[in-house]
């Protein structure tokens, strides 16, 4: 394959160039923060009050609505999407800008003030005024006053979410642990269906949401297996963890894991003891020594056969794996009679 070269579009030095591109950025920061100011005067030219109570009431009528955070104020429901149309964006940016310009101006004036400035651009303001809708006035005010220092990009990005979510979370603990709360019980793991006309290539997509413990611990799971060999002592420290409740509230994820360990305990553990029992009392030839070794394959294979059993009571928990189910009881049924004739053989000899 052969690429054409490139060519200039314009005769200006690489200075030059430099400088138009620093102009353009000024220019789209000013224009944000200017439009942040327009968002702010719009939402103020539609007050709640603007509206007639009497229809404001009825159905498919325009209400008054709270776009910000605590101490905002209502403004007209339909305010939003007219502004958000007028600027060539949607109704739900027109909602944002609004939100935001109001959080800043009101509850935010040190953000709100550095990107009048041009200091700071309207995205990290933005931002912060998203993390922080749910915070009272007061609380708000203090993130404010935390964050609008880093807010001008001296720190990466990442770093600076980092720095917004521990401040808001420092800011209102209480509601910072209701939230982890909700994501703990907000686990899950499923596959997700292709869409009508996607092209999978025979390739599909396994999705595991809970604890980042357990992210961590499949993650570093996927890595070892990368390579198409089975690597049970992963499994079976991963099982070992969840059941001592290292990893958190992992639900469906641990789950999963559950059933690993367990599967593993029965093909890692058991089955091969009683195997190795059974294979010393054949090569015996002292009858006591057949016995000892018949009495422990047998109860090698109980606990197998427990083991099967819970197996069995994990996996009637997800429905929607009755192959797995059945081949499941198939392997049960199989232990018991392997128990039965290993007992039988114990009577006869």
């Amino acid at each position: 394959m052969t690429t054409s070269p490139l060519v200039a579009t314009t005769d200006l030095s690489e200075e030059q160039i430099l400088e138009r591109a620093t102009v353009c950025a000024r220019g789209m920061q000013r224009a944000g923060a200017e439009l942040l100011v327009l968002a702010y005067e719009w939402a103020v030219a539609h007050p709640a009050d603007r509206l007639d109570p009497k229809e404001a009431g009825k159905p498919g009528r325009e209400r008054a609505t709270i776009l910000g955070g605590p101490g905002t104020p209502e403004v007209t429901e339909f305010a939003a999407a007219e502004f958000g149309a007028r600027i060539g964006r949607t109704s739900h940016h027109g909602r944002k800008l609004m939100a935001g310009a109001l959080d800043l101006r009101i509850r935010l004036p040190l953000l709100w003030g550095r990107v009048q400035a041009l200091e700071v651009r309207d995205s990290y303001a933005l931002y912060v005024a998203e993390r922080t809708r749910e915070l009272s006035v007061e609380e708000a005010g203090w993130v404010d006053q935390e964050v609008a220092e880093a807010a001008d990009g001296r720190i990466p990005w990442t770093h600076f979410e980092a720095l917004v979510a521990g401040k808001v979370a420092a800011a209102a603990p209480q509601l910072a642990k209701e939230k982890e709360e909700r994501a703990a019980a907000a686990t899950y793991a499923r596959t997700i269906r292709p869409r009508a006309g996607d092209e999978t290539h025979g390739i599909g997509t396994f999705v595991v949401h809970g604890p980042l413990p357990v992210i961590e611990a499949l993650d570093t799971a996927e890595a070892v297996l990368a390579d198409r060999r089975f690597h049970p002592e992963l499994w079976v420290e991963l099982a070992r963890r969840v059941e001592h409740g290292e990893l958190g509230n992992a639900i469906f994820a641990s789950k999963l894991v559950e059933v690993a360990g367990v599967s593993l305990e029965i093909g890692e553990r058991h089955a091969p003891a009683a195997i190795e029992h059974l294979r010393a009392a054949a090569d015996t030839t002292n009858l006591e020594a057949t016995h000892a070794a018949l009495l422990a394959a047998s109860n090698r294979q109980l606990q197998g056969l427990a083991a099967t059993e819970r197996l069995l009571e994990l996996l009637a928990e997800w429905d929607n794996f009755q192959s797995v189910l059945s081949l499941t009881r198939d392997i049960l049924n199989r232990q018991k009679n392997l128990l039965e004739r290993t007992r039988q053989y114990a009577k006869e000899h």
